[in-house]
């Protein structure tokens, strides 16, 4: 569906950014942006969802929404067991921040 949405953007030479909201989304999207790149010079802007590590070197550095899965993954286990340290807490937040690179 990514790789597939995305080039229907990028054929219509219609947007200027292409940002991805989910981690297999933007592999595909991706893939059609890379495919695409050299045989378009359309300016277009690419922005994936999860900052796997190779994204730091693809076309100089790929630009994502990293969400911090450690934090995720603990607070999803305390919630599981019911430990008293995520009772306690009022609001549970774990913000994702834009990782700009390259692109």
């Amino acid at each position: 569906m990514g790789r597939d949405n995305a080039s229907q953007l990028i054929d219509a030479q219609v947007a200027t950014a292409i940002l991805c909201g989910g981690f297999e989304i933007s592999n595909g999207a991706l893939r059609a942006f890379v495919q695409r790149r050299a045989s378009n010079d359309q300016d277009l802007a690419f922005i994936g969802y999860g900052d796997p590590s190779f994204y730091s070197w693809v076309l100089g550095g790929i630009s994502t929404i990293h969400v911090p899965l450690d934090d995720l993954i603990q607070c999803a286990i305390h919630l599981v067991c019911d430990t008293a340290e995520v009772a306690t807490q009022s609001a549970l937040s774990y913000p994702a921040k834009l990782m700009l690179r390259g692109s």
